[in-house]
């Protein structure tokens, strides 16, 4: 676990402990007053539910005056006064001494100890917090996810099941006519009725989560100077109250000490033509960081930075525990320069969150010797004019974690059009070879890019995140030299990529995934589906250039409309096991599997399903269009037809779902619509039916089968 994560889990341990009502202060304070606050939690299955938790905040601060304790709080998102919830857990006993289940619970959680997933969905997360606490309060029913196979995969299948497939698939089926249906859904398992135990309501029919819970905890020392700055304030005035705010953000910027844990605060809904420059200062520590960001309420503070970049470090000098929140970055003349560039050595422990980019040629340009850099839950789009445009470029970055941030619409310019603008080196997000460090990039949405969604050549962990209208949605992996590049490695799990489409009329493209030159690396829980073009590829494991895919797990997903659904050239290949996938096809003539070669090489097969509406030899095999009973002679024992319910109709809940089905059950007119209203999330404004996390939801319940295989 690199420096970043271990931040990451410390931070989140004391939010959950702040939520249950057991966080000790940060200092001392010389008083405190209680307040409550609406806590929405998404439960696995969809369903939300509302918890009001108490935790004390400081009135008063000693030393230099401060701002409130937490500068970045929403305004209180339940003005009505409701005692909704169920005012959190039994988290003390009788003496006012900490449950020792949560203090273990905790331990858990930040050694990513499975027995942490108190939510029984396969990951540790911090939705799983709330799920213990239900736990420790005596309520059984903290999943309400309503599926509970025991094959443990996406569509319902897996290498455990228990199926006989009494189908048949072309009258050879040698395993049997019955079916021991055991191995399916066991039972509703009570979910959607009710709030699994809450008695809070429904959480508010707009979704908005006013917790505080998943933003990063920010708080001023006792020594912090902070200053604020306001479009009706004088350079004149201390700055040291939001009475008597600074003009300019150059005069704070100046006041900043090196090495202090100050702070600049700008307020909100104001807008300055000024720029945050080259940046030379350090904060103290870890939890002592310089802090860049907002005060007040409404929108962000707007720095329109004319013709130049943003802000930039391009020296060698030592830059560390900083953090920018809360802020938007707009260029006054678009498409000419980066908004952020960090090209130097010494920079470390930095941290973007809350950060709105957009109109620039690129976003963020990283390279050097940088460690420790995230962004969680920035809004990066519309940055385009530069053969090689991206929202996110970064290179030779130890220790990287992008997180709930949306990319939409970079590298090309929806006002000239993709035929004319739209081109194969630009990108919402391109993750550059670099040293071994982590890159985690989990829970991000991004959509409509020119080329790539996400081009990760160093590997890491791209887990969780919805991919949209994208011409290729993951490259992962380099174009290596055997024995000069080194594989990648990393895990490829729990993503869903939907609607992929053509980069121009020039290009064809609707890929869902190409995974190249990677060794040891899981592909499991994924759903690739509903591309908007007939061509191109769901998954496929082969490059251009000699090098090998070795160890690879491709398990458990879903491949359902989306071109050619899997595609392997055994050359490519050193091992890889293929187990317990669906792969469907209701329209056009695309085979469900293309394998490259006249033996089944380094790949295995085992357990995968298979349906085709329209073709009765649905496999490319050695260049040959072989039928289920070929392929299963020659390659794969194992393979089963997916069986449909009466023998017709889809397969899935509902295979035909896209982005526009979701945006309508939950109240927006289209994706269009919904997408828009994704770009506008941010602190205060944050509603969690807008997160990949509530998308992806819908998507696996809709690509769940609907009989028992």
């Amino acid at each position: 676990m690199n420096l970043w994560n271990t931040i990451r889990v410390t931070t989140i341990g004391a939010g959950l402990l702040a939520a249950a009502g057991l966080a000790q202060p940060l200092q001392a304070q010389t008083e405190t007053e209680t307040v409550r606050e609406r806590v929405v939690v998404t439960l696995p299955s969809g369903k939300r539910i509302v918890r009001v938790v108490e935790r004390q905040v400081p009135v008063t601060r000693p030393a230099t005056p401060a701002p409130p304790a937490d500068p970045f709080a929403a305004p209180d998102g339940d003005a009505n006064g409701s005692d909704s919830g169920d005012g959190g857990s039994n988290a003390r006993n009788s003496e006012g001494e900490i449950d020792p289940r949560i203090v273990e619970w905790i331990g858990w959680y930040r050694a990513s100890d499975m027995k942490a997933d108190a939510n029984g969905d396969g990951r540790v997360t911090a939705a799983d917090f709330n799920a213990f606490l239900k736990l420790l309060n005596g309520d059984d029913d903290t999943t309400g996810n309503g599926d509970d196979s025991t094959d443990g995969s996406t569509g319902g299948g897996g290498d455990d099941d228990k199926s006989n497939n009494g189908g048949g698939d072309d009258g050879d089926d040698t395993n049997g006519d019955g079916d021991n249906g055991d191995n399916g859904d066991n039972g509703d398992d009570g979910a959607g009725d009710g709030d699994d135990g809450s008695d809070g309501g429904d959480a508010g029919s707009d979704g908005v989560d006013t917790s505080d819970a998943f933003w990063t905890e920010l708080t001023p020392s006792s020594d912090s100077l902070v200053f604020y700055v306001a479009e009706t304030g004088s350079d004149s005035n201390d700055g040291l109250s939001p009475n008597r705010p600074l003009r300019t953000v150059s005069e704070g910027l100046r006041r900043l000490r090196n090495g202090k844990p100050d702070w600049l605060l700008l307020r909100r809904g104001d807008v300055f033509s000024d720029t945050l420059g080259q940046w030379e200062k350090s904060g103290r520590a870890i939890d002592e960081k310089m802090v860049v960001g907002a005060y007040g309420e409404g929108p962000r503070p707007v720095l329109s930075t004319g013709t130049g970049k943003a802000m930039w470090m391009i020296k060698n000098d030592r830059r560390a525990h900083l953090a920018f929140v809360s802020l938007e970055l707009r260029p006054g003349v678009k498409y000419q320069r980066e908004a952020i560039t960090l090209i130097a050595g010494g920079v470390e422990d930095v941290l973007f969150e809350d950060i709105k980019i957009s109109g620039y040629a690129l976003g963020v340009a990283m390279n050097g010797s940088l460690k420790d850099i995230a962004f969680r839950r920035c809004v990066i789009v519309d940055n385009a004019g530069w053969t090689r445009s991206q929202a996110l470029y970064s290179e030779g970055v130890d220790g990287l974690l992008v997180e709930q941030c949306m990319f939409d619409r970079n590298g090309w310019r929806p006002d000239l059009g993709r035929d004319s603008t739209a081109g194969i080196f630009a990108h919402n997000v391109y993750l550059q070879r670099g040293p071994d460090g982590d890159i985690v990039f989990r829970d991000n949405f991004t959509a409509r890019a020119s080329s790539h969604g996400i081009q990760a050549r160093n590997g890491g962990d791209i887990v969780g995140n919805v991919f949209w209208q994208n011409p290729i949605s993951i490259l992962y992996g380099n174009e290596g030299i055997r024995d000069v590049e080194t594989p990648a490695s990393g895990d490829v799990d729990d993503n869903v990529v939907l609607e992929g489409v053509d980069m121009n009329t020039d290009a064809p493209r609707g890929w869902g995934v190409q995974i190249q030159n990677a060794g040891g690396v899981s592909f499991s829980r994924n759903i690739i589906a509903n591309s908007r073009v007939d061509g191109g590829y769901g998954l496929m494991l082969f490059t251009s250039k000699p090098a090998d895919n070795e160890d690879l797990l491709v398990a458990d997903n879903v491949i359902d409309d989306f071109g050619t659904g899997l595609r392997i050239d055994i050359d490519d290949v050193v091992s890889t096991t293929v187990r317990g996938n669906v792969l469907t096809r209701s329209r056009q003539s695309p085979p469900l599997v293309v394998h490259r070669g006249a033996t089944r090489g380094g790949v295995s097969y085992d357990g995968n399903r298979y349906w085709h509406r329209q073709s009765n030899r649905p496999f490319e095999f050695d260049r040959r269009w072989v039928s289920l009973r070929d392929w299963r002679s020659a390659v794969e024992p194992q393979g089963r037809r997916v069986r449909l319910p009466g023998n017709s109709g889809d397969p899935y809940v509902n295979g035909s779902a896209t982005l526009t089905d979701y945006a309508r059950s939950i109240g927006f007119a289209d994706d269009r619509a919904l997408v828009n209203a994704m770009r506008e999330q941010r602190r205060g404004n944050w509603d969690e039916r807008l997160t990949p996390g509530a998308i992806s939801e819908y998507f696996r319940e809709a690509f769940t089968l609907r009989v028992d295989q």
